[in-house]
């Protein structure tokens, strides 16, 4: 099998999963309202689950589709060089894609219809109260990606330019970075020091970064990769992410606070994704075996331990985020088809709870981030109407949706218990927020061991 036919194999296979990954980028609605992007003027600009979705349904056609559309398929993809099994199995596969696809969308119309009749179910209450919303000067979205204990915000913007990174204190001051000089740097996380990681593309290949508090930004590239893409960081400086290499597998990676790395596949895998790291370099994410199964979760302990998880009955697993305990929270696709995903928390025991932020049936549900008391933000619904949620520790959901939002997407949760993201108002413009209505005053019990040891050692970077 040719390497393009692996690759098509495994990104046929994972579209579904890429359809539901969590996207930070809201697409205003309004073809004239400022920061649509327009993909043919500005390709670097559309994510990459977004771009590989529209690949796949461009070339994705139901089996029983008719001859002259078959015929377009073909001649798209015999650029592809496949033999005529492969091209068969291809077509098989993208045939897959696009029935499991079509019945999603159906699953969510048919929900909405009957939520729009009936009056849409709210899960226990709904925030109307202590939100700050803010915008980067001049910027036409502003999406935050992380908060840390002491308030500070992490983000992305988008401007006439490109992309570009923030950074905005609790007294609500914002100071924007590039992490070179082409405009695409997108952060992916932040600590509890102010360290800031994330990704930037010079326009040939992907890097990671880290920003110290004192503004100094070290560009970072696994050895022998292609890409390098960051998308972690603990309170002890250390960064995990993935790399690309030359065959285009994924590997994990670990990078010290001193710049060494080392890297690592979850048994054996052709595609491992890191998500998460705890303070005790606890590492969580999903991979996909070199079979081509679905994605199953996974903790590596700091040792290199690595054991496999799935949700009972589960299609795939995909781990997101981890905390100071262990606990493991993420998505799952119920089987035996791909319909809807669903929330849940794993506990260091091995022990699963799965949960769903809507009591409306069929509404995929995305955790995306979980504090040291256990209690986990995330979004639900389907684009373009997303309403953030908190779940606390006794099972119950609040939405999280600051006052005029259609579209809301929460992005990260701190010790204190504030929640940062974005929202899309009426006139389709991208905001951030922070919501502290369920945030407290004292926590510390979550305290990170050695902050002061830390706390000096920033000082000298």
């Amino acid at each position: 099998m040719t390497r393009l036919m692996v690759l098509s194999m495994l990104l046929g296979i994972s579209a579904p999963v890429l359809f539901a990954q969590t996207q930070h980028v809201h697409q205003p609605a309004g073809s004239e309202t400022m920061g649509l992007i327009d993909g043919s003027k500005h390709p670097e600009l559309v994510g990459d689950s977004a771009a590989y979705r529209l690949v796949f349904l461009s070339v994705a056609l139901p089996l029983n589709a008719p001859p002259d559309a078959r015929e377009r398929q073909k001649s798209h993809l015999q650029a592809l060089g496949l033999t005529d099994t492969d091209f068969t199995t291809l077509i098989n596969t993208l045939a897959g894609f696009r029935e499991q696809y079509d019945s999603m969308i159906a699953n969510y119309n048919r929900a909405a219809s009957a939520a729009s009749t009936a009056g849409t179910p709210v899960p226990n209450s709904s925030m109307t109260e202590s939100f700050t919303t803010f915008d980067v000067p001049n910027s036409s979205m502003t999406e935050p990606v992380a908060i840390n204990r002491a308030g500070q915000v992490a983000g992305q913007y988008l401007d006439s330019t490109g992309w570009h990174g923030f950074l905005r204190e609790r007294n609500g001051s914002i100071t924007t970075f590039d992490a070179g000089p082409n405009p695409s740097t997108q952060p992916a996380a932040m600590n509890s020091k102010g360290r800031i990681t994330g990704t930037y593309s010079d326009g040939s290949r992907t890097h990671g970064f880290i920003r110290r508090k004192n503004g100094r930004i070290t560009i970072f590239d696994v050895s022998g990769s292609i890409d390098t893409i960051a998308t972690d960081i603990n309170s002890e400086g250390q960064i995990v992410g993935e790399y690309f290499d030359s065959g285009y597998h994924t590997h994990g990676f670990v990078r010290e606070r001193d710049g060494s790395f080392t890297t690592f596949d979850a048994f054996g895998s052709a595609y491992t994704q890191v998500t998460g790291i705890n303070t005790a370099g606890e590492i969580t994410g999903y991979y996909i075996t070199d079979d081509f199964s679905y994605p199953h979760g996974f903790v590596r302990q700091p040792d290199g331990t690595l054991t496999s998880f799935d949700v009972a009955g589960s299609l795939l697993t995909d781990a997101e985020a981890i905390n100071r305990a262990g606990q493991i929270t993420g998505d799952y696709w119920p089987g035996p088809s791909f319909v809807y995903m669903n929330g849940f928390l794993r506990e260091p025991d091995g022990t699963i709870t799965t949960f769903n932020a809507s009591s409306t049936c069929c509404v995929n549900t995305q955790p995306v981030a979980i504090n040291p008391a256990g209690q986990i933000t995330g979004w639900y619904g389907s684009s373009p109407s997303h309403h953030g949620f908190l779940r606390q520790p006794d099972g119950s959901i609040t939405i999280v949706d600051p006052p005029g939002s259609i579209d809301t997407i929460a992005t990260d949760i701190n010790p204190p218990g504030q929640i940062t993201g974005s929202y899309t108002d009426k006139q389709g413009v991208v905001h951030g927020f922070v919501s502290s209505k369920f945030a407290h005053r004292h926590d510390h019990e979550d305290q990170d061991q050695g902050e002061d040891q830390d706390r000096r050692r920033d000082e000298r970077d």
